[in-house]
């Protein structure tokens, strides 16, 4: 790349002492003057480089360059700017201590494809910089998921920074550019994300272990985890792959969750595995997933769940687009009833979302995926920053401290979500999507210019359900009654929905002769080796000495 077409602002293309150190195969991206920032505030005025390689950092002394650090690219693990107009402070995360910066308008996307990128509301960087001394205690202090902007793209100049909440222009609930995205991950605290794709490959014999059961549930037959035959897989999760398997004595077909137990010790995750199995174990509901089985060898906990062959909602809404009222309230008045009762035994769910409502082959929905759920009490608060970005209620992302009243904001987002094609609030960027969560009111399309309508009653409850006060929200006095008393839900008859006597608009064509018909389900797992991952010789007794300290908590989940 020349300089003339590059950023290199300071020709360090046509600077051949510069070149001997860097070599000529490594193209000029940018270059330019900045001041790095240590721990007590000392500013050095410094000279950055950024190649197709690395991001090098050079201090210019008696007219001789001296290379001070050289980074390779694909060890910086993220950026985090200041949004402050006030400052130009940026941080780049990489494997030692991070590097503080302040430069105007550098363009930090050049750096790295897929890099995360946060931006933090404060002028003063410090309190997300980690330090030689942090990195020596094992303490990371990049941020977390809420801060997440997105991924190669930085606001452009050109953008505005606040937009006029009465203008609605044409394209208000164009959704091709959401839709592009077909899954959305749920914005657990950054560290918790993990990748498994390079474990996943072939088991070997020597790694079936004797297994226990820890659950059966009461109306299923006796069955150990070696009756369990793998056919295909249907999901990846943070700690394993989900399968479908065989009871071999019954041709009985189930969902199987595989959790690697060093990585539930490594991510302390240990409670919250526990609580799920408590949760899917002991909720027995018509709109929720339920537990057959638990067992546990030396290496994994196995959770087995009802096989639902219909696949996800969010397919639906990538699919369709967007739903007719009769069927949104179809599928909210089963989603508020569920929530309601896992409300009723104190469990708040926290990941409410398309995503993790699957539809049964008789068109009715069931909630899954219990991993964010925690116990609460009435009068108490939880405080963990946890969910699905486009979902996440104002009192999630302050980080004031949430309840139940967060769901039923949950559901007011699905609800718009259902009837519009878009959550209320979606921008590509978190942080300017969070910002108007805490600031908009939700906008609504109309008839004549947008194509999409809403009725006054939809609209009343969705403005009920997303008030931003979580005391004054529909839901927060009498729970799911209260919402579904509402207007909009007064011709669905709650008892036949119970008994599933309403018919569901929209079955899905599942082969009743193919038990293994997964034709909803994503090819990118159904298509991948039904084999769990390989854990070699050597690091298997590295493993089994970490488990063997968490032995009896082990033995807890499913008593």
């Amino acid at each position: 790349m020349e300089s003339g077409g590059s950023l290199d602002y300071l020709n360090i293309q046509g600077d051949s002492e510069v070149l001997k150190i860097i070599g000529n195969d490594e193209p000029i991206f940018y270059s330019n003057v900045l001041y790095k920032i240590n721990q007590y505030s000392f500013s050095q005025k410094r000279v950055i480089v950024i190649t197709s390689a690395r991001l090098y950092n050079f201090r210019k002394k008696g007219g001789k360059w001296l290379l001070k650090r050289a980074i390779p690219i694909a060890s910086i693990g993220g950026l985090s700017k200041s949004l402050s107009k006030k400052s130009h402070e940026f941080v780049i995360h990489v494997p030692e201590q991070d590097y503080l910066k302040s430069q105007n308008g550098i363009l930090i996307s050049l750096m790295k494809t897929n890099l995360p990128i946060y931006g933090i509301d404060t002028k003063d960087l410090k309190s997300f910089t980690t330090t030689e001394k942090d990195k020596i205690k094992g303490k990371s202090r990049i941020p977390n998921e809420k801060y997440l902007m997105e991924a190669e793209e930085v606001i452009s100049k050109n953008e505005k920074e606040s937009e006029n909440p009465s203008t609605i222009s044409t394209n208000e609930w164009d959704t091709e550019d959401y839709l592009k995205t077909s899954f959305r991950a749920s914005a657990v605290l950054s560290s918790f994300q993990i990748d498994l794709e390079d474990e996943e490959e072939k088991l070997k014999d020597s790694e079936i272990y004797r297994s226990s059961t820890l659950y059966s549930n009461a109306g299923a037959d006796e069955c150990t985890l070696e009756d369990m035959v793998i056919k295909r897989v249907i999901g990846k999760g943070a700690f394993g792959k989900v399968f479908m398997v065989e009871n071999k004595n019954n041709n009985q077909v189930y969902a199987m969750k595989s959790l690697r137990k060093d990585m539930i010790i490594d991510y302390q995750q240990l409670e919250a595995t526990k609580l799920e199995e408590h949760i899917l174990s002991k909720s027995h509901h018509p709109f929720i997933v339920e537990m057959q089985y638990v067992f546990q060898n030396e290496m994994r906990v196995y959770f087995l769940m009802d096989l639902i062959l219909g696949g996800e909602l969010f397919t639906l809404i990538l699919n369709e687009k967007r739903f007719s009222e009769n069927r949104t309230k179809f599928y909210a008045a089963q989603v508020i009833i569920a929530v309601g009762f896992l409300h009723g035994k104190k469990i708040i769910y926290r990941d409410l979302k398309p995503e993790n409502i699957l539809i049964s082959e008789d068109g009715y929905i069931k909630l899954a995926d219990f991993g964010l759920s925690r116990i609460l009490n009435l009068d108490e608060q939880a405080t963990t920053f946890c969910g699905t970005a486009e979902y996440l209620s104002p009192e999630m992302i302050s980080e004031i401290g949430h309840d139940f009243s967060s769901d039923w904001w949950a559901v007011g987002i699905l609800i718009y979500e259902m009837l519009i094609g878009i959550p209320p609030f979606y921008h590509k960027h978190k942080s300017k999507m969070y910002k108007m969560v805490a600031e908009r009111e939700p906008k609504f399309p109309d008839l004549e210019k947008h194509g999409i309508g809403v009725s006054d009653q939809a609209e009343d409850l969705i403005k009920k359900l997303l008030n931003k006060d979580p005391k004054e929200r529909l839901g927060s006095k009498s729970g799911a009654n209260e919402i579904l008393d509402h207007p909009f839900f007064e011709d669905i008859d709650i008892d036949d929905l119970m008994e599933r006597k309403i018919e569901a608009e929209y079955v899905p064509e599942i082969n009743q002769d193919d038990k293994y018909d997964l034709r909803f389900f994503d090819k990118e797992f159904t298509e991948l080796e039904a084999k769990e991952s390989f854990i070699n010789e050597g690091e298997r007794e590295e493993i089994l000495n970490k488990i063997s300290g968490y032995k009896e908590k082990f033995q807890e989940i499913g008593k």
